[in-house]
């Protein structure tokens, strides 16, 4: 299940870094069938709290576009491996995931000791991560909704 939700916002991240139509991209979207439409909106929703906090974010930070990037140590590399790195850099890329996403999603897999780490962990990390905004979430945000909660 989370790795499907994190396939959709994936896709949906996509879809608006290629600037398709929201329509568009619903359509592509409804034409696999393995999402349903709750799932879609609330991903749509995600995105849109994550890459605002992220762009507020931004404004206030000092120099944040002068700072490096993160390269692996070699204990990290042999820990995290290539492709799982180039799965999470994807997220970056695509406006998902900031350094100190990565950085979290880095420290957290250091702390968990796993032999073998794949994408569903990383699913798991990289949607608590999307979630998360702390006390800094948008007033009406959809984080603070249960799930006995309807929306007209």
């Amino acid at each position: 299940m989370i790795s499907e939700i994190v396939d959709v916002v994936r896709k949906i991240a996509e879809g608006i870094k290629a600037k398709d139509s929201f329509e568009a991209t619903l359509k592509s979207l409804s034409k696999e069938k393995k999402y349903d439409r709750k799932m879609v909106a609330a991903a749509f929703s995600w995105i849109f709290e994550k890459m605002t906090y992220n762009s507020n974010e931004n404004q206030f930070s000092v120099n944040e576009k002068s700072k490096g990037f993160r390269i692996l140590s070699e204990e990290e590399y042999n820990l995290v491996g290539l492709e799982n790195y180039n799965y999470l850099l994807n997220f970056y890329n695509l406006g998902l995931l900031n350094k100190t996403d990565i950085d979290t999603i880095l420290a957290s897999l250091e702390l968990f000791s796993l032999t073998d780490i794949n994408t569903d962990v990383l699913n798991v990390l990289i949607l608590s991560q999307l979630v998360n905004t702390g006390s800094n979430s948008l007033p009406g945000s959809r984080f603070t909704l249960y799930h006995s909660d309807t929306i007209n």
